[in-house]
């Protein structure tokens, strides 16, 4: 799950990330197939600084830390929110959704390595 400097290990970010992508897309249903290349790119690098910032988030302990999650996902939301092909703001919720969904299956797994 974390290397030995307290990182998140990268296969568990690009297996996250890929879940995030995967899941993001079964729920644009039809529309994923409606985006250009470049948005869809836009969603895979967001999908992977939201794994990362999944992960780290479920790690975070101080106050710092914690506002710096915050403002990486607020600059994450930012990037879906330019993607309007599909309609303002259903990429966002849709992306959002599922890195709710994968956040709690992470948080048992973590729940179950402490």
């Amino acid at each position: 799950m974390a290397n030995e400097n307290g990182k998140p290990a990268p296969d568990t970010i690009e297996r996250l990330a890929k879940r995030l992508v995967d899941d993001t897309a079964a729920a644009l249903g039809g529309a994923w197939t409606g985006l250009s290349a470049a948005d869809r790119e836009t969603i895979r690098l967001c999908a992977v600084d939201a794994a990362g910032l999944q992960v780290s988030g479920l790690l975070a302990r101080s106050e710092l830390e914690k506002d710096i999650w915050d403002t990486e996902q607020r600059q994450i939301n930012a990037q879906l929110l330019n993607i309007a092909a599909v309609g303002q703001g259903h990429v966002a919720d849709a992306f959002w959704t599922a890195f709710e969904i994968a956040g709690k299956g992470l948080g048992i797994l973590i729940d179950k390595a402490l």
